[in-house]
């Protein structure tokens, strides 16, 4: 590392946002915010390894998530690895707010005293993809609060090492990096993540305990764009999730009724150009609800304050037998 580091104050991790951010600068967990472009004290992009593409873009993202701290001589590169697992962490609790996506660029930086960063280690983890229906989700509507709870939880989640609160969302994390080249894969990732909640070993009990921590009547998938919510319910999916999950995990062929065209009404006008109605199959449709599914189980648990009751099974099979259906 840079000597020079040695004598400033700060240093800090800075992750870009794939979208447009309406809600304003903010802090979103104890020592996370979202800011509006940085300004870095570099010019040669191309040195750190960012392809043409990044080079054009990273730089220039109007927000960026970042954690800050002070700069420890005794352990400067365990400070910058801390800082980029809290942004990483932190951008994993994004997801579950809205599945925007991430590139999987971290940049590590000491703070100069005129308010520049000098980039001094660039982190790639493997970039977040989605679902066709996470790529139109409408997050510009959504309240930024809720965010902070989610962050919050999602990090303490993580920093907790207790396998059975961190699984679920490390398998999240996974299938996202796995879901732009191979969905299905995606979705068994996203299932297993279910499976870990729900700890579940039959399709009625699988189905039982997830309606009942969601609800049976919950949508599954949130609003487009256009204001488009389909009118598919946790009580749809849950038995067509371990279905399909038991035959993809256990080699078998998909049976028919997976792959054929099925009905499916989006709340709104049938036709979307980056998605034609004739691809809707129960195939598509499983991994779509697995990814969301997930996230709203994630949630409830974070926002019900349950993870310590999640690191105990007796004691989370009793409370999620318990829940009133």
């Amino acid at each position: 590392m840079d000597h020079a580091l040695s004598m400033r104050a700060q240093v800090a991790a800075f992750t870009p946002l794939r979208v447009p951010w309406p809600h304003g600068a903010q802090l979103i967990a104890p020592n996370v915010e979202v800011v509006a472009k940085p300004d870095f004290d570099e010019t040669d992009w191309a040195f750190w390894n960012l392809r043409p593409r990044e080079q054009k873009e990273v730089p220039n993202r109007e927000h960026w998530l970042t954690a800050v701290a002070g700069y420890d001589p005794r352990d400067p590169e365990g400070t910058l690895d801390k800082l980029a697992h809290r942004v990483r962490w932190a951008t994993v609790g994004l997801q579950l707010w809205c599945p925007i996506g991430w590139d999987g660029i971290t940049l590590l930086c000491e703070s100069t005293q005129d308010g520049r960063h000098r980039v001094e280690r660039v982190f790639f983890d493997e970039p977040y993809g989605g679902t066709n229906w996470s790529r139109i989700v409408n997050h510009g509507n959504l309240d930024p609060a809720e965010l902070r709870i989610l962050v919050e939880g999602t990090v303490s989640a993580l920093e907790s090492g207790k396998p059975r609160v961190v699984n679920p969302f490390q398998f999240l994390e996974i299938g996202l990096q796995t879901a732009a080249n191979h969905p299905r894969a995606a979705a068994l990732l996203w299932i297993a993540g279910l499976d870990g909640l729900l700890a579940a070993e039959s399709r009625d009990l699988f189905g039982a305990r997830l309606t009942r921590l969601l609800g049976e009547d919950a949508f599954v998938l949130p609003e487009d764009l256009a204001g488009r919510r389909p009118k598919l319910r946790v009580s749809d999916v849950a038995g067509k999730i371990f279905e399909w999950r038991g035959l993809i995990a256990h080699g078998k062929a998909l049976l028919e009724k997976y792959t054929r065209p099925i009905p499916f009404d989006l709340g709104g006008p049938h036709e979307l150009s980056h998605l034609p109605l004739a691809q809707w199959t129960e195939d598509l449709l499983v991994v779509e609800s697995s990814l969301f599914v997930l996230i709203a189980a994630l949630k409830k648990v974070i926002a019900e304050g349950k993870l310590g009751v999640m690191a105990d099974v007796r004691r989370w099979k009793g409370w999620l037998d318990e829940r009133p259906a």
